[in-house]
Parts: structure tokens; sequence; C-alpha cells
């Protein structure tokens, strides 16, 4: 009898450029962590891709695709795999990006020794359609730094993350009213519920950037920005929910020279 997984790997996928999905499959596959499965939601109607998962899944029982006739939006896809996972720990995985070999080892070996935590995510090293190194970046780690952060920022890279199973147990899934910063949402909806995250200090995955990183954050991400931080605001702490809605009110009206700026990628 098959093991329970350690750790379950939701990644969706849609027409992605087969190189780069094969590339971040094998990458989960070669973990160090080898208890593991990778649930793969199929989104895709182009043949090429398809076939590679087809072929990546024949080769590996540990890789389970999920495919259905409607076209969903990324959360629903992501709530879908979310629902097939049977691991003690939910990763998340993006099929353009790389997990480095000890990633998910280094993920359940924290959150075994902190049961305070319910997520964890880590730095990132920012990459070229290429895999050339671009730069680094850090999240603040816990407590006060993240807490500041997050009135600003997503404080989690979300391909990063590992969670706890109890959380889906708990009905936190993705707001599939958002078909933008759904992360952010799921995110800010677990702090105001007083789950703690952390963001590991070690660099664990590679993320991908196909031209202007600020490109994925603008336009209709920001008005979805903004209704995550109103959904999720708390009279309980109004002033940081106050600052937060401004600021995430102003980047809506600001001009993408500005957004550059502020996204403006440094080592």
């Amino acid at each position: 009898m098959q093991d329970v997984p350690i750790v379950s790997v939701v990644l969706v996928a849609f027409n992605e450029d087969i190189r780069l999905l094969e590339e971040s499959i094998t990458s989960i596959t070669q973990q160090t962590l080898k208890n593991i499965e990778l649930i793969i939601v199929d989104d895709s109607i182009d043949q090429k891709t398809i076939d590679i998962i087809n072929k990546k899944s024949s080769m590996d029982h540990r890789i389970k695709v999920v495919r259905t006739e409607e076209k969903k939006i990324f959360s629903q896809a992501l709530n879908l795999g979310l629902k097939n996972t049977s691991g003690k720990f939910i990763a998340r995985m993006d099929p353009d990006d790389v997990s480095h070999p000890t990633r998910l080892e280094t993920q359940v070996d924290f959150l075994e020794n902190n049961s305070n935590y319910s997520l964890v995510g880590s730095a990132i090293k920012i990459i070229n359609e290429n895999g050339l190194e671009i730069s680094t970046r850090k999240y603040p780690k816990s407590s006060f730094a993240l807490k500041i952060w997050s009135i600003f920022r997503n404080p989690l890279a979300h391909p990063t993350v590992m969670m706890r199973r109890d959380i889906i147990d708990q009905g936190f899934l993705y707001d599939e009213d958002f078909s933008k910063a759904e992360d952010l949402e799921l995110w800010l909806r677990l702090m105001k519920n007083n789950h703690k995250i952390y963001n590991l200090e070690q660099t664990l995955l590679s993320y991908r950037v196909v031209g202007n990183f600020s490109d994925k954050r603008f336009g209709e991400n920001f008005q979805y920005n903004f209704f995550a931080r109103r959904k999720n605001f708390s009279w309980r702490k109004p002033i940081s929910g106050l600052i937060s809605l401004v600021f995430a009110k102003m980047y809506t009206f600001l001009p993408k020279r500005f957004i550059d700026a502020a996204y403006k990628i440094t080592k």
C-alpha cells in the first residue's frame, strides 16, 4: 500500500511553454523529499502542453493530472487542485518557476518544528526566460516587520508557499470571485483569522520573469489588490487597514512608469 504523501504540490497549467513546464515539473520530482505528490490541474488546449504533461505523469506515479471540460479561472483551478490533495502539507508551484532541490524538505522541517505557524514561504531568485539570474528578493520573516510589509505589499511569494492541510480542512480556499490577487486575499484572510506566516531566509525557488517585472502587477491586478484589502479590512486594526486601503487605491491610479520604479529589481 502506497504511503500517504507528506506534501502535495499544486501546479496549474494552461498552454505553457513546454521547455519551461518540463523544467518546473522536474524540479519537483527531483526534490530531496521523495514522499510527495504533484497535482497538475491542466486547462491546456495546446496539444504540445498536454502531451508533455501526459508524458511526465506516465513516467512518475506521484504525478496526478486533473482535467475538466470547462476552462477555469486561476483561483477555481487552484481550488480544484487543493481538493484533490492528500498530503499533510500543501505546497504551491507555478509552471515556469524552478524549485530548488531541498525546498520541500526545508519547509516541511520548519513546519514540523514550529507548530504555531500555518504557512511558510521563502526568498526567491529572479531569473529571466533563459534561466539567467536577474536579482534576488527576500521577504520579512515574521512578527512586526511582516505585518508592516503586508500593509503595502504581498507578504509571500505565492509559488514558494507551503501550508498546513488544516487550513484547507477549515475551509480556507481561494476566493473564486478573484481572478487576480487571489493569493493576497487568502493571506490577508488567514492573518485576519490569527494564522501566523513566516518567510525563510533561504532562497528556495527561482521565480521566472519574462519581460518587465512590474507588468505582472499592473492594471487589473491592482484593482483586485484593493478589493482584497477592502474585503479583509478589520475594525480591530483600523489605522493599518485604512493605510493599506489608501495605498492600494493609489496604485490603481499611478502611471505605469511609477509602478516600474516601485518594482525596480535590485540585488
